[in-house]
């Protein structure tokens, strides 16, 4: 197979490679691995890719250079096809109160990635996101999120109204991060329930109807004066290990 006739998708790392072949929500084309080039992690790779049926090449560490756009790649690459998505509705599917996360007007790959690496750390079932092609940067939120973005299970919502749907169907409680006059600290929140966590991005933030239709509002507290809103990746690791120690603890909070 020539490297024309191969997706211009690609995942780049023995991080991302494994990742994807274990969470298996997108095909794998074919896995390029380095001349020369031997460890515990790419053996690994050889053995899943021959038990799934996935085409392995060993080429010259050049065409793997000539393929990606660093020099993180470690001598692994694979070409790969989008990522398949969940109905909404699936979601939270499970026994336990569900646990979903939208990071909302969030644009930076990276930022997104590494909050995704943090909720999904604390315990999230589930990201819900917009309707915005982020497979152009999939090497870049793969390999920023430590593979994570391969096992989270994700949806799209195409609208505010879809998410508010959701929320009503599944009795959950929307819970916004937000600057606001009613916004309480995490630590007085009631997070043990099913709920939606809405976190917004740097610039746009979270939308006006979603805070107009928040059951709580979250402010995280400071331990000094200081004006500034935290950026997104300090924000969702904050809020979301609050909701995995609430979960983990049988002191009842306030509502």
């Amino acid at each position: 197979m020539s490297t024309q006739t191969l997706s211009e998708l690609r995942l780049e790392g023995w991080v991302s490679v494994r990742a994807a072949l274990i969470a298996q929500n997108r095909q794998i084309f074919e896995i390029w691995l380095q001349s020369g080039k031997e460890n515990k992690h790419l053996d690994a790779i050889k053995k899943r890719a021959k038990e799934q049926g996935v085409p392995v090449r060993v080429v010259d560490e050049s065409q793997i250079a000539g393929q990606t756009d660093g020099s993180s790649h470690g001598g692994v690459l694979a070409f790969v096809s989008e990522r398949q998505f969940l109905p909404l509705e699936d979601l939270s599917s499970g026994p336990q109160a569900a646990f979903l996360v939208m990071l909302d007007g969030v644009e930076d790959p990276y930022n997104f990635a590494q909050a995704l690496r943090a909720v999904y750390a604390c315990g999230a079932h589930g990201l819900i996101l917009r309707p915005r092609n982020w497979t152009s940067a999939a090497a870049t939120v793969s390999r920023a999120s430590a593979g994570t973005s391969e096992f989270m299970r994700m949806a799209i919502a195409d609208s505010d109204e879809e998410i508010l749907a959701l929320v009503k169907q599944q009795k959950l409680k929307l819970v916004c991060s937000d600057l606001s006059s009613t916004a309480i600290s995490p630590s007085e929140a009631n997070l043990k329930q099913g709920l939606l966590l809405v976190i917004g991005g740097e610039k746009r933030g979270i939308s006006k109807s979603l805070l107009k239709a928040a059951d709580l509002t979250l402010e995280i507290p400071y331990g000094r004066k200081f004006k500034q809103s935290l950026g997104v990746t300090s924000s969702a690791a904050i809020l979301a290990y609050e909701v995995m120690m609430q979960r983990q603890q049988k002191s009842p909070k306030r509502s």
